[in-house]
Parts: C-alpha cells; sequence; structure tokens
C-alpha cells in the first residue's frame, strides 16, 4: 500500500530538522563509501582480476596492449 509511504513523506516535509539531519547522514555515507581513493583501489582489484583470469572469456580487451598505470599509482 502507498498508505505508509505517504504518511512518511508527509511526516518529513513537515519536519526540516529530521529532513536535513537524514541528508547529513546519506551525504556523509555517500562521500565516505564513494570516496576516490577508495574507488579507484576496488578498480584497481578488479581490472587486476580481471587480468589475471585463467579463463580467456573473462580477460578484458586492454590485456595484452601493454602495462597501464592503474588508477591509485596516477593519483600519487
Amino acid at each position: 500500500e502507498a498508505a505508509p509511504l505517504a504518511c512518511a513523506l508527509l511526516s518529513l516535509t513537515r519536519d526540516d530538522a529530521r529532513r536535513i539531519a537524514l541528508a547529513r547522514e546519506g551525504q556523509a555515507f555517500v562521500a565516505q563509501t564513494h570516496a576516490p581513493a577508495l574507488r579507484a583501489a576496488e578498480l584497481d582489484a578488479l581490472r587486476l582480476s580481471l587480468t589475471e583470469s585463467p579463463s580467456p572469456a573473462m580477460r578484458p580487451v586492454f590485456v595484452g596492449l601493454g602495462r597501464r598505470q592503474s588508477l591509485t599509482e596516477a593519483r600519487r
């Protein structure tokens, strides 16, 4: 049912302090979870796992084009 959702949305529109607190918590979560250094490290780990995969089907197209600088190395 949509009634509980509608009630929750109405309560947020009426409670500025709660809405602002939720927004700040959301922004903090996104900043922590999607920090550039963390994201670069995750992408580097994924790239390495794909390039070192024994299965040719799992290797990305760029394998064999020479060593590329990782995102974390580029930031140093």
